[in-house]
């Protein structure tokens, strides 16, 4: 049991560091290729004192008891962490250390600027098809700019230093 709450532990100090939006999790007993629960689309994991619970996007949460379940795995939802849904030469998301640069064929109409927890640090509404977003006064860290244009998402991570 000490080495469960390590381990515990030590995923609660990863998680809190390097969390990424919209995960898969799968929970699962030691010897079974068979998960004891799924969660899609996980936004957070709380540890409780008794169970493990899992919150969807959606706002769903799910628990599993401790003595249920041995270990679980992150699986990446297909949201993606860069430009790879937008058509060559359709948008440019560029970031240069200070300021992020957006530029589409089309009208922008909404620009958000999501940090590694998931919230939304800035929106803005550009409508124009060319927008910059200065960054140089947000903390270091790891964001996601996410650009909307006529019903189509697309986003890149950045790093601010």
């Amino acid at each position: 049991m000490k080495g469960k709450v390590f381990f515990l532990l030590c995923l609660v100090a990863m998680l809190q560091t390097a969390v990424v939006k919209a995960q898969d999790v799968y929970v699962y007993t030691t010897g079974n290729y068979t998960p004891v629960a799924v969660s899609k689309q996980v936004s957070s994991i709380i540890f409780g004192s008794t169970a493990l619970t899992l919150r969807s996007s959606d706002g769903s949460t799910s628990s599993v008891p401790y003595e249920l379940f041995s270990y679980f795995r992150f699986y990446q939802t297909p949201i993606p962490l860069s430009i790879q849904s937008a058509a060559v030469g359709e948008a440019g998301i560029d970031y240069d250390g200070g300021g992020v640069m957006i530029k589409l064929q089309r009208h922008i109409d909404l620009v958000e600027l999501i940090t590694a927890t998931g919230a939304v640090a800035r929106t803005y509404n550009p409508r124009s098809d060319a927008f910059r977003m200065d960054v140089s006064d947000m903390p270091s860290g790891i964001y996601l700019v996410k650009v909307t244009s006529a019903g189509k998402n697309y986003v890149k991570k950045i790093v601010r230093k």
